[in-house]
């Protein structure tokens, strides 16, 4: 069986994309994680990993780390979930870390510019 992690997405630039991959295969190998399925599109299931001590969200931890994106799904159920995933994906912006070394490269700010027709 296999899952995605709930929240986050990989940015479509395939050097980023690969950067995210590379962080995550070093959270996640040798690692004793506890999982939770936060919600299901379909038969997707969309899970959290989180450290048994309870002290670190893997893809919260990626998405800090300026090497994941967020996903806005999961609903009004998330939403404090999500707001803190908001507020690390800023933090990595702010600080330009990883995929926000140049800026924001979400689609949105793309459009401005005639990118993303």
């Amino acid at each position: 069986r296999s899952y995605n992690l709930a929240l986050v997405t990989l940015p479509e630039d395939e050097e980023y994309r690969s950067m995210g991959i590379q962080g995550l295969k070093e959270d996640l190998l040798d690692q004793t994680l506890n999982m939770n399925v936060e919600y299901r599109i379909g038969t997707e299931a969309y899970v959290t990993l989180i450290t048994p001590d309870k002290k670190m969200d893997i893809g919260k931890g990626l998405v800090e780390d300026g090497l994941l994106m967020i996903d806005r799904k999961g609903g009004r159920k998330l939403a404090s979930l999500q707001k803190e995933y908001v507020e690390a994906m800023e933090k990595a912006k702010k600080a330009h870390l990883n995929i926000w070394r140049y800026g924001d490269i979400t689609a949105d700010d793309a459009k401005e510019f005639g990118f993303g027709k």
